[in-house]
C-alpha cells in the first residue's frame, strides 16, 4: 500500500552564474569552518537565495579547499546563504540586505560529523512512501543524496577537476553477463558530462524506453533527471537496509507510482550507512519484453569524492537488449529457399565508462589482482594480453603466464584475456569476473578455451554433428578491405573431396545454409560437412548467388577462421 506525504523540495536551481557587471556586482563570500576545530571544510554545497520571493533562482557553488566561496547575485536584495555539508544538519543564515555594488562576508561555522542521519523537517510537496513509518527517514535521505547530485553538477559547471576517461561498448551473453566482445576509447582533459539523458518532464511524459519504427530508445536518469520535480512525483520511495555486495549501505527504493503505467524504471540509490555520502543508483527498466536477461537490463551510476571538494560520476553503466532473427537454414540448393525467422535476445549491450583523475578517492587501500594463465592444455599461455574490462589497466603475460594488476578501485569487474589467435575466432582466450575488495589481492586463473568451448560459443551452444566443422568468415569489400555488415550471403556444399579432388554428389546430397553478416562483417556456419567442396557466395537482391563465389573447404571436426572478400551486389 502507497501513502504519500509532504517535503518541501528546493527552487529550480541553476547551473550557470549570474555575473553582473562593473562596479555594480553584488557578491557574497565567506568561509566554511568545523564549529570545535575551526578547520576548513571543502565541498560543501552554499546556496544564495532570495529571503522574499521563493521561485527566484538559486545560485548555488562549492566551498574550495580553504573552505572559501564566494557568489555573485544577480541584483540588490535581501537574501538569505544556506550550507550543506554531507552528514551534517544544513545551516541558514540570517537574513540580510545587499546593495547595489555590496560586497558582503558571511562566514560560516558547522557542526563536526556525528554520523547521526540529520533530520529534514516535513513540508508540502507530495511524495509517495510505501511505508508511512518511513516518511521522515526518506526525506532525510533524499536531503543528502540531492546534495551529492547537486555538487556533481555544480563540478562539471565549474569544470573543478580534470583526468581521463575511459568510455568502452561490450556484448553480454544474456544468460550469465560473460562478456562476449569489447571495444573501448580514451580521453584525457576536462571532464564533460558523462551522459545526457532527455529531461525529467520528457521521460514522465513518454516513458524511460520507447520504440520509434524498428528502432528502440533506452534513457538513463542522469543527475538532472533525479533532482527532476518530475521523478520525485513519479516514484514512491522506501528505506533497504544493504546486504551482500551492498553491505554498509542504506538505500532509497523507488518504483514507479500505482497511476503510472509507461515503460519506467525502478531501482535504489545506495548512500554509506556511516557518512551518508552518495555511492550509487542502480535501475532496471519495467515493462521490458520477457526473454531471457530482461531482468538484467537496467544500469548502474556510481560517484565520487575528489580532495577539493568536488564530485564526480566514477563509474556507469547501461546495459540494454539486442534482439536477432534467428534462421533456419535452407534444406538444399535445388529447393526453393525459405527461411523461419524467430525473434530472439541475442545479447545485451553495455556501454559505460570510468573516471581516473587525481584526488579522486575511489579506495582507502587500492585492490590488486595477481594469477595465472594457462592454454587449453593446461601449460603456461605468453604473449596473452590481460585487461580489466572497462578500464585502462592491461599487462602482458610473461613466458610462465604469470600477471599482476595493482592500485584497482574496488568493485566487480571482468578480467579479460585476448591474444590474436582466439580474435580472429570472434573469442576472448578467457574472461571471469572478478569482486576487488580494498587492500586485497585478488587470485585469479584463466584457462583458455577449448575448441568445443569456441564451437559452443559461436553456434549459440550447439556442437556440429560427428566429422562436421565449424568456419567463420570475416567478409570484407574486395574494394576498400572495409567490413560488409548485414550482407546476405550463403554457403553451399556441392561436391565431396577425395584426396585433394572434389567427386561430384547426387542431389540428394547437395545442402547449403543461408544467413546475414553480423555488425563487424563476421558470419559463423556451424554443422557444415567435413572434406566438401564449399561455395560461399554473396547473393543478389534477385536471390541469386553473386558472379564471384569463392570456394573453401574444412576439415572434420574443424574449427577455422576465413577472410574473405567479395563486392557488396
Amino acid at each position: 500500500m502507497s501513502t504519500r506525504f509532504s517535503v518541501r523540495l528546493p527552487a529550480t536551481l541553476t547551473l550557470a552564474m549570474v555575473l553582473a557587471t562593473g562596479a555594480e556586482a553584488q557578491v557574497v563570500r565567506g568561509r566554511i569552518t568545523e564549529r570545535i576545530s575551526g578547520a576548513a571544510i571543502a565541498g560543501v554545497l552554499v546556496t544564495l537565495e532570495s529571503n522574499r520571493d521563493s521561485t527566484t533562482t538559486r545560485l548555488v557553488v562549492l566551498s574550495d579547499t580553504r573552505g572559501e566561496f564566494a557568489i555573485r547575485a544577480s541584483g540588490p536584495g535581501r537574501y538569505v546563504v544556506t550550507a550543506k555539508r554531507i552528514g551534517v544538519q544544513r545551516h541558514t543564515s540570517a537574513p540580510f540586505a545587499l546593495a547595489t555594488g555590496e560586497t558582503r562576508r558571511v562566514d560560516i561555522a558547522l557542526e563536526a560529523l556525528a554520523q547521526v542521519l540529520p533530520e529534514v523537517r516535513v513540508a508540502d510537496a507530495g511524495m509517495c512512501v510505501r511505508r508511512e513509518g518511513q516518511a521522515s527517514r526518506v526525506a532525510s535521505l533524499w536531503d543528502e543524496a540531492r546534495t551529492v547530485l547537486t555538487a556533481a553538477q555544480v563540478s562539471l559547471r565549474d569544470r573543478l577537476f580534470e583526468g581521463q576517461l575511459t568510455r568502452y561498448t561490450r556484448g553480454l551473453d544474456p544468460r550469465n553477463l560473460r562478456v562476449l566482445e569489447e571495444s573501448w576509447s580514451d580521453k584525457q582533459g576536462m571532464m564533460d558530462r558523462p551522459f545526457v539523458s532527455l529531461s525529467g518532464d520528457s521521460l514522465s511524459r513518454a516513458g524511460y524506453h520507447r520504440k520509434v519504427g524498428d528502432s528502440e530508445y533506452y534513457y538513463a536518469p542522469d543527475a538532472d533527471v533525479l533532482l527532476s520535480r518530475a521523478f520525485f512525483r513519479d516514484h514512491c520511495y522506501d528505506v533497504v537496509e544493504g546486504g551482500r555486495d551492498r553491505r554498509g549501505l542504506v538505500g532509497i527504493a523507488f518504483e514507479p507510482a500505482p497511476a503510472r503505467t509507461l515503460p519506467e524504471v525502478r531501482g535504489t540509490i545506495w548512500l554509506d550507512a556511516r557518512t551518508f555520502e552518495l555511492r550509487l543508483v542502480e535501475f532496471r527498466y519495467t515493462q521490458v519484453d520477457i526473454a531471457e536477461g530482461a531482468d538484467r537490463v537496467g544500469g548502474e551510476v556510481h560517484f565520487g569524492r575528489l580532495a577539493n571538494g568536488a564530485w564526480v560520476t566514477s563509474r556507469w553503466f547501461i546495459r540494454i537488449p539486442q534482439f536477432a532473427q534467428s534462421m533456419m537454414p535452407v534444406d538444399a540448393y535445388t529447393r526453393t529457399p525459405s527461411i523461419l525467422v524467430r525473434p530472439t535476445m541475442h545479447r545485451l549491450v553495455e556501454e559505460g565508462g570510468i573516471v581516473f583523475t587525481r584526488g579522486l578517492k575511489m579506495f582507502d587501500r587500492p585492490a590488486s589482482v595477481a594469477g595465472t594463465v594457462l592454454d587449453s592444455a593446461g601449460r603456461p599461455f605468453p604473449g596473452v594480453t590481460v585487461r580489466l574490462g572497462g578500464t585502462p589497466f592491461s599487462i602482458i603475460t610473461g613466458e610462465d603466464g604469470r600477471f599482476r594488476l595493482d592500485s584497482l578501485p574496488a568493485g566487480r569487474f571482468t578480467l579479460i584475456a585476448e591474444h590474436p589467435a582466439y580474435t580472429q575466432l570472434g573469442s576472448f582466450v578467457a574472461d571471469a569476473p572478478v569482486d576487488f575488495r580494498e587492500g586485497v589481492v585478488a587470485s585469479a586463473v584463466l584457462r583458455a578455451r577449448r575448441t568445443n568451448e569456441l564451437v559452443e560459443r559461436l553456434c549459440e551452444g550447439k556442437r556440429p554433428s560427428e566429422d562436421n566443422g565449424t568456419l567463420r568468415l570475416l567478409v570484407v569489400d574486395r574494394v576498400s578491405a572495409r567490413p560488409l555488415p548485414g550482407l546476405r550471403v550463403w554457403l553451399r556444399w556441392v561436391g565431396r573431396f577425395v584426396g585433394r579432388q572434389p567427386k561430384m554428389m547426387m542431389p540428394s546430397e547437395v545442402g547449403g545454409t543461408e544467413t546475414l553478416t553480423d555488425a563487424s562483417g563476421t558470419v559463423a556456419f556451424c554443422d557444415v560437412p567435413g572434406d566438401m567442396r564449399l561455395v560461399f557466395s554473396a547473393i543478389r537482391p534477385d536471390g541469386k548467388p553473386a558472379a564471384d563465389s569463392i570456394i573453401l573447404r574444412i576439415g572434420r571436426n574443424e574449427l577455422r577462421a576465413v577472410r574473405v572478400s567479395t563486392i557488396r551486389p
